[in-house]
């Protein structure tokens, strides 16, 4: 009789680890599913932004070949890229700028500029610096803003 009783607790055990391991393999398959969901959304969000910047990319490409920087705007409405040439033996560098806006896609502005720098000040504004020629005591960094869409600087005094 013992016998029998402890045959049957070892298949009820069985039964119940059975069980136990049915619901393990349930969540570990809730947890993949939600895992390949994730992956999936991940990589169709990556793909709108190289959707964005595929015609600013082509262009930056065309005009500089390599080595130059793309950067958004705050809001995302316009793209600045530029390059920097430094040539070695020669006192001075070149930048080379365009920003592009996103909405209509096209060049709204192109400029070269030697000895300067440039970077994002706001939403429609772009912070130029030009490093004077020869530096005396009395000389300071240039530092412009350039209006994007009116084309108009105004000097900043820092």
């Amino acid at each position: 009789m013992s016998l029998s009783v402890s045959y049957i607790k070892s298949i009820l055990a069985l039964q119940h680890n059975k069980k136990k391991l049915h619901r393990i393999v349930t969540y570990l398959q809730i947890i993949a599913a939600i895992s390949i969901l994730v992956l999936i959304y991940g990589c169709c969000a990556a793909s709108a932004d190289v959707s964005k910047y595929e015609n600013v990319q082509i262009l930056a490409k065309q005009k500089y070949e390599r080595d130059y920087f793309i950067i958004e705007n705050e809001p995302g409405t316009f793209v600045l890229c530029f390059k920097k040439y430094e040539k070695k033996n020669q006192p001075h560098t070149l930048l080379e700028y365009f920003v592009y806006d996103l909405n209509k896609k096209e060049i709204i502005l192109d400029e070269k500029i030697n000895d300067a720098d440039v970077r994002w000040y706001d939403e429609n504004n772009l912070e130029i610096r030009i490093t004077p020629e020869i530096i005396s005591s009395d000389d300071e960094t240039n530092v412009f803003l350039l209006n994007i869409l009116s084309g108009k600087k105004q000097k900043l005094n820092y």
